[in-house]
């Protein structure tokens, strides 16, 4: 029984450690004809045997001992598979131990389960068993059978592990020979490497394939061949040899010039060779059709203007109509003009006439086939000048733009859209009333904004300060109906600060300030001049015209106070509108 046990354990402890082993780590078996195996035995011989000598007892009388498991032992056999799945086995044994050494050789059918990386086999065997007892016991040679399976563990394409092979193992040992018992009823575990050889693939022979590109040519245009070779031995280098249409190459691939060829069809062939084996040979060939030249008429072209008369500033559209004669295929390109800027794709194109001087403008254009030939194509077009604009000079006379200023650091980072203060907002929403009124009778008007900041942050954060007050001022206008594309930003940071001269200059110039304050006004010049400096400048700018903001610091605004900032500003009497 605890034999029994042993032999079960040992055969499931060596299935769990295949089975628990990722299938990764194994090859894909690729069946194999011939097997050979090699590795440790492990024998229960299940039987007894004579103690002592016989010295002329019978066997049967003689005192007997039950024999232990033979630890030391090795098998060998070698299996030929008729299919994947059956074939005959041969197997060698010895297993030596104190007080017998027994030895087996069998032969006899396998099952054969094949999977992807594991084979499972059952077998069963017929033979004999030679039983050699130690101390000059009698020995004995008898049949014996073997019963069992087992499972090998492929690591590569041809070698395996034999995880287990457990066999049943009868021998019918005749007392009279060693004494004991007559049969042994035993068991035997084998573990080692398995080499398998030969294949069920049949063998398949080298091909070749050719290939012509292109198929068909004019007289004059270049051919290319190639060929590539299947089935034949990766580890052997092949050669190539090519014959017909006038190809010479020694390589997989071949150019035909076919100048000197007269129109027809044409063949080429290919033969690849195994450098090594000269049998391995397989041939292909590929045709090709070199078509005559056709006629080489160049193309006729034609343009034309709509409108065939413009005023300044009209775009004016550009048709050129293209064709062969033979049936080439055809391109425009090349687009000119005289004046203006042209911009052209296919056989269209659009004159932008924006700041043309009055008088004709001339359009070519290249029309050209797919052989390189080509005509020109050419057209003409008048452009006139644009009518004046009627400018209300009443409103142009009365557009008044006002810097826009700002706290210390606002609009902040967190809060890009908060900053504008309320008389700020005013002065905004009166320009943009005015400017749009304005843009109406002059449509080239627009606004730059140019922000300003005081010289106290770095300049980094300067640069980023300015390009918010010039957004959310840009943003305002916007909302305010001023067209988003009249209106272009410039963030200045501190680069572009307002001196102490010109600050000075600016407050004795107000007439909204009394002798008096200004006096009290510029004993804070420093505080002052941050102020003033913390702005974005309106520009108007216009056909003929540029008017610049006027950078005239509020003192008498409702929140001149918070535009100060923190800094301790000058107290001063709010001017007494008259």
């Amino acid at each position: 029984m605890f034999v029994n046990q042993r032999f079960f354990r040992l055969a499931l402890l060596a299935l769990a450690a295949a089975v628990m082993t990722p299938s990764a780590m194994w090859a894909q078996k690729d069946d194999s004809r011939i097997d050979v195996f090699a590795g440790y035995s492990f024998l229960h011989p299940g039987g007894t045997i004579a103690q002592t000598p016989l010295d002329g007892l019978a066997p049967t009388k003689a005192n007997s001992i039950k024999l232990d498991d033979l630890k030391k032992g090795f098998g060998i056999d070698g299996t030929y598979k008729f299919k994947p799945w059956f074939g005959l086995k041969a197997a060698v044994n010895g297993h030596y131990s104190d007080p017998a050494d027994f030895h087996m050789v069998m032969g006899g059918p396998v099952f054969i389960l094949p999977l992807d990386h594991v084979s499972f086999f059952g077998e069963a065997l017929g033979g004999i068993s030679h039983v050699s007892p130690a101390g000059g016991l009698h020995s004995g040679t008898a049949g014996a059978a073997a019963l069992g399976g087992g499972m090998d563990l492929w690591l590569t394409k041809h070698w395996a592990w034999r995880v287990i092979q457990a066999d049943y193992i009868y021998q019918n040992q005749a007392p009279s020979n060693i004494g004991g018992a007559g049969d042994f009823n035993g068991a035997r575990i084998q573990s080692g490497i398995v080499y398998g050889f030969g294949s069920f693939a049949a063998k398949t022979a080298p091909a070749a394939a050719c290939s012509v590109t292109p198929s068909e040519v004019l007289v004059g245009e270049t051919v290319t061949v190639s060929a590539s070779g299947s089935n034949f031995n990766p580890k052997h280098t092949v050669a190539y040899a090519w014959s017909g249409a006038g190809v010479k190459s020694m390589s997989s691939s071949a150019t035909i010039a076919t100048a000197d060829l007269a129109p027809g069809t044409y063949k080429v062939n290919a033969t690849i060779t195994d450098t090594k084996d000269a049998k391995a040979s397989a041939g292909c060939s590929a045709s090709f059709l070199v078509k005559p030249l056709p006629p080489k008429n160049p193309p006729v072209a034609s343009a034309s203007a709509s409108p065939a008369s413009s005023v300044v500033g009209t775009p004016v559209k550009i048709a050129v109509s293209c064709s062969s004669p033979d049936g080439v295929p055809v391109s425009v390109s090349g687009w000119t003009a005289t004046s203006g800027t042209i911009n052209g794709s296919g056989n269209y194109a659009t004159v932008d006439t924006t700041n043309v001087a009055p008088g004709n403008v001339t359009v070519d254009a290249t029309c050209t086939d797919a052989r390189g030939l080509s005509t020109q194509a050419s057209t003409s077009f008048a452009v006139e000048a644009a009518p004046a604009p009627v400018i209300d000079r009443k409103l142009e006379a009365r557009l008044s733009l006002h810097s826009v200023y700002f706290v210390t650091a606002k609009p902040t980072v967190k809060e890009p859209t908060v900053g504008l203060l309320k008389s700020q907002e005013k002065t905004l929403s009166t320009l943009a009333a005015d400017f749009k009124a304005y843009s109406e009778s002059n449509p080239s008007a627009h606004l730059i904004l140019e922000g300003h900041a005081d010289v106290r942050g770095s300049a980094a954060y300067n640069q980023s300060l300015t390009e918010r007050r010039t957004a959310i001022v840009k943003s305002y206008l916007v909302q305010h109906g001023v067209p988003e594309s009249v209106i272009e930003t410039r963030p200045l940071g501190a680069a572009h600060n307002l001196t102490a001269a010109q600050v000075k200059e600016s407050v004795e110039e107000d007439k909204d300030l009394s002798a008096a304050e200004k006096t009290r006004i510029l004993k804070n010049e420093k505080v002052i001049i941050w102020a003033s400096n913390r702005r974005v400048d309106v520009t108007l700018k216009a056909t003929g015209m540029s008017e610049t903001s006027v950078r005239k610091f509020p003192f008498n605004g409702a929140d001149s106070l918070t535009l100060l900032g923190a800094e301790k500003a000058p107290a001063h009497k709010k001017a007494v509108k008259k």
